[in-house]
């Protein structure tokens, strides 16, 4: 009997190929005048750069989702929807940084760089230069070693 099975086995596999025997549906064609419409519509100014929290965001999002509607696709979003909520970490914009040593004014991106999450404030005192300030024991480096910071603007 288990010979019989290893051979039944063996040999199954000898047939030809089996014929397919569905029919492969056409692919539709492309429009180049709707996609530069959709191009138009999704780039114009009424849409507000689709920035984070604006309806022109809102507005080209429902707008794709009945282009997918339109196409005979199916959802996949929750509750039957296009849409699929996610969080998206947003970028913080420096609306002003002022810096001065005594009378002399600096310029922000040449002679500084400000720290984009830090608040306003004031700070008096004498300025040190720490490099990057960065102490990195882990891994042998450090841009206070040697340098006296206590009290003074690094």
């Amino acid at each position: 009997p288990s010979l019989f099975l290893a051979l039944l086995l063996a040999l199954s596999g000898c047939g030809g190929p089996g014929r397919w025997t569905r029919s492969i549906p056409e692919a539709p064609t492309i429009d180049a005048t709707e996609v530069a419409g959709d191009v138009g519509w999704l780039a114009d100014d009424a849409r507000e750069g689709r920035g984070l929290g604006t309806r022109g965001l809102d507005s080209a999002a429902h707008y794709l989702a009945d282009g997918f509607r339109d196409a005979g696709l199916e959802p996949g979003g929750p509750g039957g929807s296009f849409l699929s909520p996610f969080e998206m970490p947003i970028a913080i914009r420096i609306a002003r940084a002022d810096l001065a040593l005594g009378e002399q004014a600096l310029v922000r991106g040449r002679d500084f760089e400000a720290y984009l999450s830090s608040a306003d404030g004031e700070a008096a005192g004498e300025v040190v230069f720490a490099g990057y300030g960065i102490s990195a024991e882990r891994l042998g480096y450090d841009d206070y070693a040697g340098l006296d910071a206590t009290g003074k603007i690094a």
